[in-house]
C-alpha cells in the first residue's frame, strides 16, 4: 500500500502541473475531462478527480477505499510548479 501511495503522490504532482498549465493557457478547467482526453486512473483503479470548488483547484484521489471524503483520500493542490 505504501508503494501505491507513493505512486499516486508522483502522479498527482504531474497531473497538478498539467492542470496548472491548462489554467494559465486555456482558462480554469471545471473537471479533469477539460484537461485530459481520457480518464486518468490512480493506482487503485479509480479516476482522479479535479476539485474545482471555490477559488482553488486540487487533484484528488479517493484512495484505496474508492470513496469520496474519507480519511484515505489524497489531495494535491494545483499551484505553479
Amino acid at each position: 500500500m505504501k508503494a501505491a501511495r507513493s505512486a499516486a503522490d508522483g502522479e498527482m504532482t504531474a497531473l497538478a502541473h498539467q492542470v496548472h498549465k491548462h489554467k494559465t493557457t486555456k482558462g480554469r478547467p471545471a473537471s479533469m475531462a477539460d484537461v485530459f482526453a481520457k480518464p486518468v486512473a490512480d493506482p487503485w483503479g479509480n479516476a482522479y478527480v479535479l476539485d474545482a470548488k471555490g477559488e482553488g483547484l486540487a487533484v484528488r484521489s479517493f484512495g484505496p477505499d474508492g470513496k469520496a471524503n474519507t480519511a484515505d483520500d489524497l489531495v494535491r493542490p494545483v499551484v505553479a510548479p
